[in-house]
């Protein structure tokens, strides 16, 4: 798709369902990315993503039968990943997906070897989504250590002051 105005690739995995190809977790994070309103008017502006004018190569990774963790995450995350993004001129790449485990794995070690390799491009990645509160509920990838690790917090203000 190298002639659409946002989509430079969108590729699917043979053991993927391709959901997001109409709606789906992932589609709603690129809307919030780099998203623009059909309608274009000023009433709408609210609703621009945060880079408009950007383009992306989307990878889909939900729903495998075979996963655990109901999602196929390539083995070779450079290979399959990160390195077809890189070679597109992406330079930010953004992953809404994890593990559930607050460890240093091989997906962490992935990321972390691919922006030692390539140190002009930025890998998001989640927090994780099933965390406890307190200690550990970082999930990997995102106890990588030269990417960046988006999250939020559900908790109230007034938890704050217990610590």
């Amino acid at each position: 798709m190298p002639d659409h105005r946002k989509i430079a690739l969108y590729k699917t995995y043979s053991f993927t369902d391709n959901e997001d190809a109409a709606e789906g977790h992932g589609t709603h994070v690129v809307g919030s990315i780099l998203g623009v309103p059909a309608n274009h008017s000023r009433s709408q502006f609210a609703y621009r993503g945060a880079a408009p004018g950007a383009r992306v190569a989307f990878f889909d990774l939900e729903k495998s039968e075979h996963s655990t963790s109901g999602l196929s995450i390539p083995a070779d995350l450079e290979a399959d990943l990160f390195g077809p993004a890189y070679d597109l001129g992406a330079r930010i790449h953004s992953n809404s997906w994890g593990g559930r485990a607050n460890e240093y794995s091989i997906h962490a070690r992935m990321a972390d070897a691919f922006m030692h390799e390539h140190d002009d491009m930025l890998i998001l990645v989640a927090n994780g989504n099933s965390g406890r509160d307190g200690k550990f509920t970082v999930e990997e990838p995102a106890t990588a250590k030269n990417i960046l690790a988006v999250g939020a917090s559900q908790s109230s203000h007034s938890s704050f002051l217990e610590y």
